[in-house]
């Protein structure tokens, strides 16, 4: 018996030494498929946690998206706002005054076991960026990205972005091309914060100069590729530029929830050959348009929660699919509606355009009693 223990041991020791490797080989690998494609869905402002009813129907919406677009979907990206935070303190208030106690322990955890079922359910890979309002409960930012590094299993390729820049969901991820290990298209994921930006604390966040600063440094060690492409929840400041000047597609509903101070990191993706620059936060604007050679616009308001999109406009998500060897700025980009049907972004109509006003930025408190009012 004691020799028969001695010969298991080794194969003991190897097999529990290799379980990090088995679970990091389970992460889905990005690749372009066989006709040279690779399809990526924008989910944003999903908005949980604002009433039962709300999240019942935002999860119809993700469904119907999702379903309809599954077929050589490469990768599911939820660019923020998933969870209304501050919503806990709402509940917890409603079950104090009805006598259960107001505990609220696990709150964001419940919330977010709703935002992903979907993608989980249909096995799509998917990644996630922080917005201003996921890390208004119970978890911090960090936690939030390690809660789905966690429970995501084989399917999530979130990461903690570097512990000494501002904010957790900064990363890259790369895609393969369709027939060979080599990289052919790189996806950035930043993170915008919440409130705040690089010393202005009146404004919303932004992507901080010191994390415009990392995408430069790190940009510059990673092997250069054709297809170059980035996600964040709050709009750069060059929005309003796009808007206003540039030739556009899709509408204006409401002034822009934009950074109000250039924190560089435009320019930082765009030096680093970043050709599209998609966001969320906004949820009554859907346009894009194209500024120094980069495409930058908004995708489609997913949820039901909150306020938007506009009446006569149906929820949804933007849809960009790349072309191996080709140019984000030049990619096929449409929305995939709630009712599973596919919208074209219509030219917006140059002579009525209402412009930003210079500089026009809307503040965290200017947005106050549109969100209160809403309750979420």
């Amino acid at each position: 018996m004691a020799l028969r223990r001695a010969w298991l041991l080794p194969l003991l020791l190897a097999a529990t030494a290799a379980l990090p490797l088995l679970v990091a080989a389970k992460r889905p690998t990005l690749r372009f498929s066989n006709d040279g494609t690779f399809k990526i869905i924008q989910l944003t402002d999903l908005h949980y946690g604002s009433l039962s009813f709300r999240d019942k129907r935002t999860t119809e919406v993700q469904t119907k998206v999702l379903e309809a677009e599954k077929e050589g979907m490469g990768l599911v990206v939820f660019s923020g706002d998933m969870v209304t935070g501050f919503m806990e303190y709402v509940d917890a208030a409603l079950d104090k005054m009805v006598g259960s106690g107001g505990n609220q322990s696990g709150w964001f955890e419940q919330q977010w076991k709703k935002v992903v079922a979907p993608v989980h359910n249909l096995s799509l890979p998917y990644c996630i960026t922080l917005g201003n309002h996921d890390a208004q409960a119970d978890l911090d930012g960090r936690q939030i990205v390690q809660l789905d590094i966690d429970t995501g299993k084989h399917l999530t390729l979130t990461q903690q972005g570097p512990a000494n820049i501002t904010g957790a969901s900064n990363y890259w991820l790369d895609v393969l091309a369709s027939n060979s290990s080599a990289v052919a298209a790189r996806i950035w994921v930043l993170d915008s914060g919440m409130k705040g930006c690089d010393g202005d604390n009146e404004s919303w966040g932004c992507v901080a100069a010191d994390t415009a600063q990392w995408v430069a440094e790190t940009a510059a060690t990673l092997p250069p590729v054709d297809t170059h492409i980035a996600y964040l929840h709050i709009p750069p400041i060059q929005v309003l530029e796009v808007w206003n000047n540039e030739s556009t597609r899709g509408f204006k509903d409401e002034p822009s929830g934009c950074s109000q101070v250039d924190s560089g990191a435009f320019a930082a993706l765009r030096d680093a050959g970043v050709q599209a620059i998609f966001f969320g936060h906004d949820h009554d604007n859907c346009f894009y348009g194209e500024l120094d050679g980069v495409r930058v616009g908004y995708g489609r308001k997913t949820g039901v929660g909150n306020y938007g999109p506009p009446r006569d406009v149906a929820r949804g998500a933007r849809v960009v699919l790349l072309r191996e060897g080709e140019s984000a700025a030049d990619a096929e980009t449409w929305i995939r509606n709630e009712a599973g049907k596919r919208e074209d972004d219509q030219p917006s109509d140059a002579e009525n355009k209402v412009m930003f006003e210079q500089g026009e930025c809307g503040t965290p408190n200017s947005w106050g009693e549109k969100l209160v009012a809403l309750m979420g």
